[in-house]
């Protein structure tokens, strides 16, 4: 595999850092050459974190590939793992806590769309409640929050339905699983390394997930290009999150041209 000169110094860099790789500057070939890097070590596990399951899946078969062209096997479950953070969260936390019955996304979806019903004749106001709802669900801190009175009325309908239900749903585990590990009542994952993918997209509570395992020693990297945030109305990182893990971990930085 050809590199360039950045992207071979994002491969072979160990300790924390952040990867600014914008369209067309090799970002999913230098991400697939670094785990396979690491993972050349047999003292080593790395766990993936994507943004969407189309990108897990996408990556487990780039690098299933790399390791077939180069007459290997894939990687085991053991020392890679791949995800969103909606599927690794229920993991770590209910690793060390008793499960309860997590509702299906579509199971969320019924009942947000109940609470939101009776909006259901403004569709540019149901979209404006849905980002809030959005923004309430994936903010550390919601007192800081200046809800809309619809918003406020939809959020609290819908948590009536989910208590009702005796279930919790994944935005509730995400940010369970998130505050333990941030305050320690947790342990983190048990990996050495672990990488970041679309990190400009994550948003609060899944940037104290990410900070609590590179406060643990976790070699963290983050492969992000704020410039492609659009996810800000609910709280993602965008630039500011992406200086904070560069300022809290004296990161290196590295911008793939």
């Amino acid at each position: 595999m050809s590199l360039t000169k950045s992207q071979q110094e994002a491969v072979d860099f160990d300790g924390h850092l952040l990867i600014i790789a914008g369209p067309g500057s090799g970002k999913t070939t230098t991400t697939v050459a670094k785990a396979r890097r690491i993972l050349s070590d047999p003292s080593r596990n790395l766990v993936m974190v994507t943004f969407t399951k189309e990108g897990a899946e996408e990556m487990r078969r780039r690098l299933d590939k790399a390791q077939a062209d180069a007459g290997l096997p894939p990687f085991n479950q053991s020392r890679l793992r791949i995800g969103t953070f909606h599927s690794i969260a229920p993991q770590h936390l209910y690793t060390h806590r008793k499960r309860p019955k997590i509702l299906s996304p579509a199971q969320q979806s019924i009942i947000l769309n109940e609470a939101l019903s009776p909006f259901s004749d403004d569709q540019e106001l149901m979209k404006s409640i849905r980002q809030e709802f959005e923004s309430y669900m994936y903010v550390i801190d919601r007192s800081k929050l200046a809800l809309t009175g619809p918003a406020q009325r939809v959020i609290n309908r819908y948590m009536e339905r989910l208590e009702s239900s005796r279930a919790t749903d994944l935005y509730h585990v995400m940010r369970e699983c998130s505050l333990a590990a941030k305050d320690g009542e947790i342990p983190v994952l048990g990996c050495t390394d672990m990488l970041v993918d679309e990190g400009q997209d994550t948003d609060d509570l899944q940037r104290a997930w990410i900070f609590a395992h590179a406060a643990a020693g976790i070699n963290t990297t983050i492969v992000a290009d704020d410039d492609q945030s659009i996810y800000e109305w609910r709280n993602a990182l965008g630039y500011m999150g992406l200086r904070a893990f560069l300022d809290t971990f004296r990161a290196h930085q590295i911008y793939l041209s």
